[in-house]
């Protein structure tokens, strides 16, 4: 299916382009921000896989899981800087 690449391309896209904030050690977005966007990914990801969009949902769960570990950066760095 046409939609199951859109979706992909893009994602794959974002996949890209949040590795230099993931490889930062100082700019992280804000944690709620990225807690939002990783949970939102993952529904999205259960959503593809009920439409059987397995390239979507695996650039999904992805871009999710990147989310999902800018959020414990900034949850690791907020600790420390509390710390501090």
């Amino acid at each position: 299916m046409w939609q199951d690449w859109a979706i992909s391309i893009i994602q794959w896209g974002f996949i890209l382009t949040i590795l230099p904030t993931i490889f930062d050690r100082a700019q992280k977005p804000a944690l709620l921000t990225s807690l939002a966007s990783a949970g939102g990914l993952f529904v999205f990801a259960a959503t593809y896989a009920t439409l059987d969009l397995w390239s979507a949902t695996i650039s999904s769960l992805i871009l999710g899981s990147e989310w999902a570990l800018l959020a414990y950066q900034r949850w690791r760095l907020d600790h420390y800087e509390s710390d501090s």
